[in-house]
């Protein structure tokens, strides 16, 4: 009896780790082994429960793929936006040297590239967002 526990346990954790719905793999429990909804539902919470770091190191590879690109796509729009923003400074202190004052400066830019200072601020949300979101892993992997 142990061993298709431990049967129904890897299943669990296999099936989680490839992002099936907890429901799903609760009716599979039920068709494979004819526990009742409820009993079945409880085993795959517990078993979530208790092997949550298994399964979100199995499941490491495809956030580590998603964080890793959201986050270098936001280096890319803060590159993009520092670029600009140096590109059109350089610009007018050197056709313009009179408006070459802070707040000046910050002003014109906000004038001239206000999209780029939006892809900016969106570039460090998606730093910032994958960062966070990808906290639990590296915290798996780095223990």
């Amino acid at each position: 009896m142990q061993s298709d526990e431990d049967a129904l346990r890897q299943l669990v954790i296999r099936r989680l780790a490839n992002h099936v719905r907890a429901s799903d793999v609760s009716q599979e429990i039920c068709e494979k082994t004819g526990l009742a909804w409820g009993e079945a539902e409880s085993f795959v919470r517990e078993v979530a429960a208790m092997e949550e770091k298994t399964i979100r190191r199995r499941r490491s590879p495809a956030l580590f793929g998603l964080g890793a690109a959201i986050f270098l796509g936001g280096l890319g729009l803060v590159a993009i936006t520092v670029s600009t923003v140096v590109n059109v400074i350089t610009y007018y202190h050197t056709t313009q040297p009179e408006i070459w004052g802070a707040v000046n400066i910050l002003l014109f830019v906000v004038n001239q590239s206000p999209m780029t200072l939006w892809l900016g601020a969106l570039g460090l949300a998606m730093i910032m967002g994958s960062l966070i979101g990808m906290r639990d892993v590296w915290v798996d992997w780095l223990e």
